[in-house]
C-alpha cells in the first residue's frame, strides 16, 4: 500500500514541526517580561542571601543539625510540608486533574491513618535524647552494617528524587524563559546547596517556610486569574467539570490495574506516607529540632491537617484550567502536551 505524500514526514520535517509547535507556544502563552525576570533572580538572591544569614562561626554540631532542639512547631510542620511535596506535586497535579479527573485526590485521606501511626509508633523513638539521625538508632539497636546500609538506601532514593524535583521546575524555567536546562538545572542545584550548607538545619526550616508560602501565594493568583477569565467565574466551572466528569472523586473496583484505584491509593498510600514520616530522613530531621515530644506531634497533626486541603485545591487548580482552556481554544490547542498547562 502506498503511503500518502502529506503522511511522509522526514525527521528534518519533525524537527521543524516541533520548532514551530515551541514558537506557537511561546507567542500564545507569553513570554516573561523584564520585570518577571528580575522577580526570578531578586527571589533566588534572596533566598540564599536568607539561609546564608544562619551561618556562625562557631556553631556547634546540636546547633547546625538540629537547631539546638529549639524549634517552634509551626514552621517544623511547614518544612515538613516543604519535604513531602515537591514540584512534582505542584505541577503534576493539576495536569492530573486537567486531563482526567479528582480520582487520585482519595489518597490525601490516607494520612487520618499514617499520622496517628507515626505519632504513636515512631515519635516515641526519635523523642529520645541524643538522636541526630534515625540510622543512629538503628546502629544502636542491630548494629553499623545496618546503619551504613540504610544510610545508603536513603542517599540513593533521596538523591533521585531530588534530580526529579530539580528538573520539574527546571523544565518549565526552560520553556517560559528561555533559560538552557543544564543552567537552570545547575543554578538551582548550587543555589541550594550553598545556603542549607552553610545555615545548616534553621537555613532549611525557615527557607522552606518562605518557598511553601511563595508557591501558595503562585497557586491562588493562578486559581483567581484563570477565574477572573471564566464566565460565570467559578460556578461555570462546577457545571462544566461535572458535565465532563472532573467531579470522579473513588473508584472503590477490584480493578486494582488503575492507578486512580481507590483502594490501592488507600492502601498503598498509607503505607507510602508511613514510610515518609516514619523513616525518611529529610523528613524526621525536622522531629528533632523540636523543642519536645509535644511540639513534634502538634507539626504532624497540622501537617496532616493542611496537606488535605492543599492537595484538593490543587486538583481543583487543574479543573480550573481545564475550563479556562476549553474557552481559550486558541491557547489549548497551543500546549506541546497535556502536561504544559
Amino acid at each position: 500500500m502506498q503511503i500518502p505524500a502529506d503522511r511522509t514526514c522526514k525527521a528534518g520535517d519533525q524537527s521543524s514541526i516541533g520548532r514551530r509547535q515551541k514558537t506557537i507556544f511561546k507567542e500564545k502563552m507569553g513570554q516573561l517580561t523584564f520585570l518577571d525576570l528580575t522577580i526570578v533572580i531578586v527571589y533566588l538572591v534572596g533566598i540564599t542571601a536568607v539561609g546564608s544569614q544562619f551561618y556562625r562561626r562557631d556553631t556547634t554540631m546540636k546547633d547546625y543539625l538540629l537547631g539546638s532542639g529549639k524549634m517552634a512547631w509551626f514552621p517544623v510542620a511547614i518544612s515538613i510540608l516543604a519535604a513531602d511535596t515537591s514540584a512534582l506535586t505542584y505541577l503534576g497535579t493539576p495536569a492530573w486533574s486537567f486531563v482526567h479527573d479528582m480520582k487520585l485526590s482519595i489518597g490525601i485521606f490516607t494520612y487520618f491513618l499514617a499520622v496517628p501511626i507515626v505519632i504513636l509508633l515512631f515519635v516515641p523513638i526519635y523523642s529520645r535524647a541524643g538522636l541526630y539521625t534515625a540510622y543512629q538508632f538503628l546502629e544502636g539497636r542491630f548494629d553499623l552494617r545496618v546503619r551504613l546500609l540504610t544510610s545508603f538506601l536513603f542517599l540513593l532514593v533521596r538523591g533521585s528524587h531530588v534530580a526529579l524535583i530539580i528538573y520539574a521546575p527546571a523544565l518549565v524555567m526552560s520553556e517560559l524563559m528561555g533559560i538552557p536546562l543544564t543552567f537552570s538545572i545547575l543554578t538551582m542545584g548550587v543555589l541550594t546547596a550553598f545556603y542549607t550548607s552553610m545555615g545548616g538545619i534553621k537555613a532549611v526550616i525557615w527557607t522552606d517556610c518562605i518557598q511553601v508560602g511563595t508557591v501558595l501565594l503562585g497557586l491562588s493568583v493562578v486559581a483567581f486569574s484563570a477565574l477572573h477569565h471564566i464566565p460565570g467565574g467559578i460556578m461555570e466551572v462546577i457545571r462544566t467539570g461535572y458535565a465532563q466528569g472532573k467531579f470522579h472523586f473513588y473508584d472503590f473496583s477490584f480493578n486494582l490495574d488503575k492507578v486512580d484505584n481507590s483502594w490501592a491509593l488507600i492502601i498503598g498510600g498509607t503505607l507510602l506516607s508511613v514510610q515518609a514520616m516514619g523513616t525518611d530522613q529529610a523528613v524526621l530531621q525536622k522531629y528533632f529540632t523540636t523543642k519536645s515530644k509535644k511540639e513534634t506531634i502538634k507539626s504532624l497533626m497540622f501537617y496532616g491537617a493542611f496537606v488535605i486541603p492543599l492537595t484538593l485545591a490543587l486538583s481543583f487548580l487543574g479543573v480550573v484550567l481545564f475550563v479556562f482552556y476549553g474557552i481559550r481554544l486558541d491557547m489549548r490547542a497551543a500546549l506541546i502536551s497535556p502536561d504544559t498547562v
